[in-house]
């Protein structure tokens, strides 16, 4: 993909006596157009002991940057199994002067729906990562 930042990693932990998949993960993000960037990850553990794997989720992840002010993430994390949604995040940021204001949305299986708010100053704050990709700071 030329010119487009894109990124593929793979961590795979293998059996040498069986050829068994003891654990994988695998990650694909791109950054198709400025603003806009996607990771795209499934992760995978089996049980040696057992037929059948431990869990097998896959991973939805972005950053919608709205201007040079607003930006909006979004993850999703759904059991491949059948067992509905793992985790949900919803994350509006905007960025002044010297603040940060950051209002979340969240709900992970089995603790609930959470929302909160993030107060911080922008001297020494983080923009958090999203993908593999590098963090471009505006």
């Amino acid at each position: 993909m030329s010119g487009v930042p894109t990124g593929l990693l793979h961590d795979g932990r293998y059996g040498l006596d069986g050829g068994a998949t003891a654990y994988s993960a695998t990650t694909f993000a791109v950054r198709p157009v400025d603003g806009l960037e996607l990771q795209l990850s499934h992760n995978r553990a089996d049980d040696p002991t057992a037929a059948g794997a431990l869990y097998e989720a896959i991973t939805y992840r972005g950053r919608v940057t709205l201007g040079p002010k607003w930006e909006v993430d979004l993850l999703t994390q759904d059991n491949i199994a059948g067992e509905g949604a793992l985790r949900s995040e919803a994350v509006l940021r905007r960025l002044g002067h010297d603040f940060v204001l950051e209002l979340s949305f969240s709900n992970r299986a089995g603790e609930g729906s959470g929302v909160s708010i993030n107060f911080a100053p922008l001297l020494g704050w983080r923009r958090p990562r999203v993908s593999i990709l590098p963090v471009l700071d505006r």
